[in-house]
């Protein structure tokens, strides 16, 4: 009985150790292949145009002082139909131009306790905001505020000219051109890779549009943009 015990258990062991080799081999061949993966490039394109601003936002703040509210309202308006027939001789309509409701100040009570007070009490601050397409027209207006500082409008320092704000809102119409331009370039840094790396480039893996921006050209010229498009692209190489 002992002798057939023995004489069973080596094919038994012979068995069992060549199931633990071959396993060990296919196991070690399928993270091998997990390892390697697909061979990909990943590259982005970019697209770049100039454009005119279409939308021009001018604000345009003054101030006027009095001892007594019914003088302060007069110089207010007097001062308001000044800037309003400047503007209409500039070249706008009634319709572009936009009047905010004024601040008043009494100074008096803002300066009390102090050793001296201001000569005029009352305070009004007010801003007439012009919205308009004509871009052009927007800026020539600005480059002749001089005649309103001769008419006796007191523009509040620099904010009539630094806080013009001038907008781009056809991106929509240009966006699909631009994409499809920074795709093409996307593809052209791929090809060029898998030159260097002698692959041959396959379809697309993935694709993200990126992000797209539109800032003025300089500090000069607000009302030029340009318009950036930036696209990321997953490439198979073969």
């Amino acid at each position: 009985m002992e002798s057939r015990t023995f004489h069973l258990g080596i094919p038994v062991a012979f068995l069992l150790s060549v199931g633990i080799i071959a396993g060990g081999y296919f196991i070690g061949d399928g993270i091998s292949k997990i390892r390697v993966g697909p061979r990909t490039v990943r590259v982005k394109g970019l697209a770049e145009r100039e454009v005119d601003a279409d939308i021009a936002v001018w604000p345009i703040s003054f101030d006027v002082t009095a001892n007594e509210m019914k003088g302060l309202n007069s110089s207010l308006n007097d001062r308001l139909n000044a800037i309003k027939a400047f503007l209409i001789d500039a070249g706008f309509s009634e319709e572009n131009i936009s009047v905010s409701p004024p601040m008043i100040t009494d100074l008096h009570s803002l300066y009390q306790g102090a050793r001296s007070l201001p000569p005029e009490r009352y305070k009004a601050e007010a801003t007439i905001t012009v919205r308009s397409g004509k871009v052009k027209l927007v800026k020539k207006a600005m480059g002749k505020t001089s005649d309103l500082i001769e008419k006796g409008v007191a523009l509040t320092g620099d904010r009539h000219r630094d806080n013009a704000e001038f907008i781009f809102t056809s991106l929509n119409e240009i966006k699909p051109g631009m994409i499809e331009e920074a795709t093409k370039n996307a593809r052209l840094s791929a090809l060029k890779f898998a030159e260097d790396s002698q692959s041959e480039l396959g379809v697309i893996r993935s694709a993200t549009q990126g992000q797209i921006s539109i800032r003025s050209r300089d500090s000069t010229t607000p009302e030029i943009k340009i318009v950036r498009v930036v696209t990321t692209i997953e490439y198979f190489l073969k």
